[in-house]
């Protein structure tokens, strides 16, 4: 049976299929371009070893050429001694900056002077509103206002009540507040904060910050718990100044709140000013050469690896002088020559000058060797450049 031929492409086809092509052209960012460089790679294990997000493969490629200069690889197994050499030299170099790179990553990790003056306001924040439930059995009162024993055969009634433990541990936090700088400029700020709101904003000030600015002022915190009448109150949502035990500050503070004048005595703003030239004056004399002299001590604490980055790098760089020295005395063998005069050979220089200096000193000598002219006058130049450099 005849087999059918194939219909022909038609032209419009062609040319569909040729402005489909233009549509993909391939990666055109770097790092787009830095994976498909890769596509065709079989085994890697002589593909450059950079990584070109961090790092420049044109900088491992010179250093390769000046390596392929100073040994003059005769054959192929030479040349991938010589590639194993370049490939352990840029891994020690590697080893170094990884080694940099951790060191002022830990640095700029020690705690600024604001991020522990955050962490105080943190804390503060956290402690005002801690709160730990707890289950009450529920029972009538007798007179006295004890609770009434329970009958016989009686179920017990329970609910839920929680207890402000925060406010307790606020109350028991003045030594070390004044004993801490930025304890003391985390106070600062939140005083400043609060009677902005106080003096400028007053209709907007919640029963929590009428409370924390008399706290901050000098009353407990945890009265506010402590004689609570209802749930709602428990929460903290009421005014002291509106109420019985209303000390003299949450009076004047409440007289401000109200835009009403105090009879006798400071008002608000008197209070205000002067716990914080208070607080001021406790942070400056904290605040000494001695603080200062531990900033400067962390920092340099942060200069010593880590022992998980030291054993790593330390692993790293062992490995790489392993497959160096291998490479080396292999290459020593095959010449006849010692491990010292490979050695010598082998020095990393970068590109540019310096590259093309190193050669140079390299073929003045091979010159020098065969007694020809050509060295002399290389040398010449050589000491030239030198004395305009």
């Amino acid at each position: 049976m005849a087999r059918k031929p194939k219909d022909k492409t038609s032209q419009a086809k062609i040319e569909s299929n040729r402005r489909n092509a233009q549509q993909s052209t391939g990666p055109k960012t770097p790092e787009g371009k830095a994976v498909s460089r890769r596509n065709a790679l079989k085994h890697g294990m002589t593909a450059n070893p950079a990584i070109a997000m961090v790092e420049d493969p044109s900088h491992y490629e010179s250093l390769l050429e000046a390596l392929n200069a100073q040994i003059q690889p005769t054959n192929v197994f030479e040349r991938d001694l010589v590639d194993q050499i370049a490939s352990s030299l840029w891994r020690l170099q590697r080893a170094k900056r990884a080694e940099t790179a951790a060191t002022s990553i830990a640095v700029r990790a020690v705690p600024t002077d604001q991020a522990k003056i955050a962490a105080w306001r943190r804390r503060l924040e956290e402690d005002w509103h801690d709160r730990a439930f707890y289950v009450e059995e529920v029972r009538e009162l007798d007179p006295a206002g004890k609770k009434k024993p329970r009958l016989r055969g009686e179920k017990p009634q329970y609910r839920e009540r929680f207890r402000r433990e925060g406010l307790r541990r606020l109350d028991n936090l003045w030594d070390e507040l004044y004993a801490d700088p930025y304890g003391l400029k985390a106070l600062i700020a939140m005083l400043d904060e609060l009677s902005e709101i106080l003096f400028f904003r007053s209709y907007y000030l919640t029963p929590t910050q009428f409370q924390q600015i008399a706290w901050i002022l000098g009353e407990s915190a945890d009265r506010i718990h402590a004689n609570a009448e209802s749930a709602l109150e428990e929460e903290g949502l009421y005014f002291p100044y509106e109420k019985p035990w209303a000390s003299r500050i949450d009076k004047i503070l409440g007289a401000m709140r109200e835009m009403r004048t105090v009879a006798d005595g400071p008002d608000a703003d008197d209070l205000i000013r002067l716990r914080r030239e208070d607080l001021t004056r406790r942070y400056h004399h904290v605040m000494s050469v001695d603080a200062h002299q531990s900033k400067i001590d962390a920092r340099n604490a942060a200069l010593l690896p880590t022992k998980e980055v030291l054993d790593g790098v330390c692993r790293y760089e062992n490995h790489a002088r392993r497959q160096m020295k291998s490479a080396v005395e292999t290459l020593a063998l095959i010449r006849g020559l010692s491990v010292t005069t490979v050695m010598q050979r082998i020095t990393v220089v970068d590109a540019g000058r310096g590259q093309s200096a190193q050669i140079d000193r390299i073929q003045v000598q091979k010159d020098q060797t065969l007694g020809t002219g050509a060295g002399a006058d290389r040398a010449a130049r050589m000491n030239n450049a030198a004395s305009l450099n």
